[in-house]
């Protein structure tokens, strides 16, 4: 789902703008309502309200509506499986699906995430707009409750972002970043999660 100049994709446990190969927990479920938007202000913000839930220990499922005022399409399924849990010599795989929704083109990918001793790096491919694009990131906790990510999506018409997760209690973080555009001529913009989480 692409809105505007910014991208905006259905909520997956992720980075800014991609996914990694977390789930959440069975029994566990996240809310997220989020804003996506140009620096520009020249045009309509969008706005998704964005459910997640733990369905199995490797599976979760995700529904999510955009509720911006021009929206083609209202309503999104997505889902993740992790095939591989990984350890402390091999990275955790996950296989998943995320924008399937009408009028829209869904967004398959896999993708890796490898512990290290303090980051985590992921690299993975997902189908964009009916192309293969590579996608990679890296996350690292600074502190107990801030953590700092960026990543980057191949593709003139896709994004790098830098971003942050910022734990204000056990089941609400503020989580967003700067999505900075691969075609120069393309407009800044940012995304912004209110994020409620809980079993």
């Amino acid at each position: 789902m692409l809105s505007i100049s910014v991208p905006c994709m259905a909520t997956y446990s992720g980075l800014v703008l991609i996914p990694t190969a977390d789930v959440l927990g069975q029994g566990e479920y996240c809310i997220e309502p989020q804003i996506d938007d140009t620096f520009g202000g020249d045009e309509s913000a969008t706005r998704i309200l964005n459910f997640q839930f733990g369905l199995t220990p490797r599976f979760e499922m995700g529904l999510d509506f955009d509720v911006s005022d021009e929206a083609d399409t209202r309503s999104y399924l997505n889902a993740k499986y992790l095939a591989v849990a990984g350890g402390e010599n091999k990275p955790a795989v996950a296989l998943g699906i995320c924008n399937i929704g009408k009028n829209s083109s869904s967004s398959p990918y896999i993708v890796g995430t490898q512990e290290f001793t303090s980051v985590r790096a992921h690299l993975g491919v997902m189908r964009i707009d009916r192309k293969n694009r590579l996608f990679i990131g890296a996350d690292r906790p600074v502190s107990d409750k801030l953590t700092l990510m960026a990543d980057y999506t191949a593709g003139d018409e896709n994004y790098s972002s830098v971003g942050f997760d910022y734990a204000v209690t056990e089941k609400f973080s503020i989580f967003g970043g700067i999505l900075i555009p691969n075609d120069s001529d393309a407009d800044t913009g940012f995304s912004l999660h209110l994020v409620f989480s809980g079993p």
